[in-house]
């Protein structure tokens, strides 16, 4: 039995891997329900690092409102490896608007976060809630700060700003409520439960204060990060707050930017994410409506001492910023005074800092103002990059999914320009934030999860799939014993090797091609599933097979 489990399992991690192509494709995914109007994207999510044990699907949350009705809401869209919508839900309260703010996968659930303003006796909070997307279960759900005077959260707060969440290895749950003029931690057990809440606070009373960004640092500390910036000033400073899981305040630093020619940089919002030990912080500098920032990206260690930056200077205004697939990932609309021709696409390299992907894509992307928005998101399992954006051109409502299958470049984009430097960036101690407690009210949340549809429509297809790989690629026998014959065009693919790889990852054969018939002597691989790729790397192109050995 155990056997048959796990050649079950191979065969589906095998699936997977099977439809990697090089290349880029676009897709525009629009409501069939014509009152239902996109307004914006909130988040690509990828699963929580610390709990995530499966291969779980992409999820886009996005907001929405009911033309010509005072109702809006949230979207989540659930997608398969092929860039299929195989769910769609909308959230929505009774007599109230709800707008998402941040959403992340635990497992099969997912943790969502959302502002919402009661339209019966305009109260306000902050909602969060644990949800199975597949049967619509509503785990737990909590309202905080609604109708107390004492919490200064509101539903405005939150329409100005980000939300972010992070779950920890016990389940439980960081809260970033961001709100214009203070940083905020909340602490929330596995069951939802209000294990502490905080608020940073400053004692120059001349600054303004909003954030949160969250993380788990390293060493297994809070890191809180946001901005400060005094009133009527045109500069500002990232603050960095390091916490203990108790939420006790350990660390204050803050970090200044500047430009080639020594200005302190205004900075916009800043994005937080952790890899492979370190810490990287990446913003954008704020020039105006129709010039692009500098963006710098960091390295710190858990101490918050600075080990490394670059400066960016991509034609995009940075709409979102994660890790993945060994590189720095960034998203965001052309920006010029009228709204833009296209979006960006960028992935830097995490270990050398170089761009490696510097994608353009204009047609179906125009806006016609900068106020639009996109998240973008790897996929471990699938190994492909995803972006989602709203361009907002055309009165209808959709939004567009680009999928990125590799490294390899396609023709549904164009390059852009961007400059690398490595421009004065410092970090300080500084003494005059403290944490207080902060006291919410907290009151069960009742809100609604109906389906809608979605329709998609190919807006460029280019994946890079021969369509004639099933006969240029043959394998037998399979399942095979001691050899496997490869036979393939061999005018396609002269000049390239085949390699043979386990479920691992691993190169366990690789050999020259050299007519269009190569019988491979398999009898040193243990018994089970493998790959074999044709790869020409000259012509950058290469397909895959699988097969079973078995004795």
């Amino acid at each position: 039995m155990k056997g048959i489990l796990l050649h079950l399992f191979s065969i589906s991690f095998l699936l997977l891997f099977t439809k990697l192509a090089s290349g880029q494709s676009v897709y525009r995914f629009s409501p069939l329900q014509k009152n239902v109007l996109i307004d914006e994207v909130v988040e690509f999510s990828s699963p929580s690092p610390a709990i995530s044990s499966t291969l779980p699907p992409a999820i886009l949350a996005l907001n929405f409102h009911i033309n010509d009705q005072n109702e809006a809401g949230g979207i989540l869209l659930k997608f398969n490896e092929r860039t299929e919508c195989t769910q769609s839900i909308l959230l929505t309260v009774k007599d109230g608007n709800i707008q998402l703010k941040d959403q992340i996968q635990v497992g099969a659930d997912l943790i969502v976060l959302a502002n919402y303003f009661s339209k019966v006796n305009q109260n306000t909070g902050v909602f969060i809630a644990r949800i199975n997307m597949e049967t619509k279960l509503v785990i737990w759900s909590q309202l905080f700060g609604s109708g107390h005077p004492i919490d200064t959260y509101s539903a405005a707060d939150m329409y100005y700003s980000r939300g972010f969440l992070y779950v920890l290895a016990n389940k439980s749950t960081l809260v970033g409520p961001t709100s214009r003029d203070r940083m905020s931690i909340w602490k929330l057990s596995e069951n939802g439960e209000l294990s502490f809440s905080l608020t940073i606070n400053n004692d120059n009373k001349g600054d303004v204060d909003f954030g949160t960004s969250i993380a788990i640092t390293p060493d297994n500390n809070i890191l809180a990060v946001g901005l400060s910036t005094p009133i009527n000033s045109s500069v500002g400073k990232i603050v960095m707050c390091k916490l203990s899981l108790s939420g006790q305040l350990q660390l204050t630093r803050d970090l200044v930017f500047k430009d080639v020619n020594g200005r302190v940089q205004r900075p916009d919002f800043p994005f937080l994410d952790i890899n492979t030990g370190n810490i990287h912080i990446a913003c954008q500098a704020v020039l105006g409506r129709s010039d692009q920032g500098m963006i710098l990206i960091t390295m710190l260690d858990s101490d918050l001492n600075l080990r490394t930056w670059r400066d960016y200077s991509p034609k995009i205004h940075m709409e979102d910023f994660k890790i993945g697939g060994g590189k720095f990932l960034l998203s965001g609309q052309e920006p010029v005074t009228n709204g833009g021709t296209g979006y960006g696409m960028v992935g830097i390299n995490n270990l050398n800092a170089i761009p490696e992907i510097i994608d353009y894509y204009r047609t179906g992307f125009e806006s016609v103002s900068i106020a639009t928005s996109s998240s973008i998101v790897y996929h471990n399992a699938w190994q492909q990059y995803l972006m989602a954006s709203r361009p907002n051109k055309s009165s209808e409502s959709f939004v567009n999914i680009v999928e990125r299958k590799n490294d390899l470049n396609g023709s549904c984009a164009e390059p852009f320009t961007f400059s690398v430097t490595k421009d004065e960036v410092t970090v300080n101690d500084i003494g005059v934030l403290h944490a207080d407690s902060l006291m919410l009210g907290k009151e069960p949340f009742d809100f609604d999860l109906t389906d809608i549809s979605f329709a998609r429509e190919t807006i460029c297809l280019k994946t890079g799939i021969n369509e004639n790989t099933e006969a240029e690629f043959i394998l037998s026998p399979n399942p095979a014993t001691r050899f496997l014959n490869v036979t393939h065009d061999f005018e396609n693919w002269q000049d390239s090797k085949i390699y043979i790889y386990d479920l691992f990852g691993r190169v366990v054969f690789v050999q020259s091609i050299f007519s269009e018939s190569e019988n491979l002597d398999i009898s040193s691989l243990e018994n089970g599933l493998y790959l074999v790729s044709l790869q020409d790397e000259k012509l950058r192109k290469k397909v895959v097979r699988r097969f079973l050995k078995m004795d």
